[in-house]
């Protein structure tokens, strides 16, 4: 696997302790979230690459496949953290003027 999916996986993955860290996780997130079209479209290919294989029998090794297995689903992790993180955005843009002590 390619240096920059393992560094992001074991970002996206990792526990975070600190309020410097769940910083640095958005800040993580967000620049991954701006790169969404890009990174759909290099998931798009790997996507038929592997189906490619699967349809003309071509024996994948495991460790290949498991981790295409895994950019799958932390893929799909990383749409739904971009879905969080607009539905977070939406309450200050819809209600910020409605709190008490709120800019206008």
């Amino acid at each position: 696997m390619h240096p920059f999916l393992q560094g992001a996986l074991k970002k996206l993955d990792k526990h975070l302790e600190t309020v410097e860290e769940f910083v640095e996780h958005l800040h993580f997130v967000g620049k991954m979230v701006s790169e969404m079209p890009a990174l759909d479209k290099e998931f798009a290919v790997v996507v038929k690459l592997f189906t490619i294989l699967n349809d003309f029998d071509v024996i994948v090794d495991p460790e290949d496949l498991a981790l295409y297995q895994t950019l799958g689903s932390s893929f799909q992790q990383l749409k739904v953290v971009k879905v969080t993180m607009s539905w977070l955005r939406l309450p200050r843009l819809f209600f910020h003027d409605n709190v008490p002590g709120g800019e206008k």
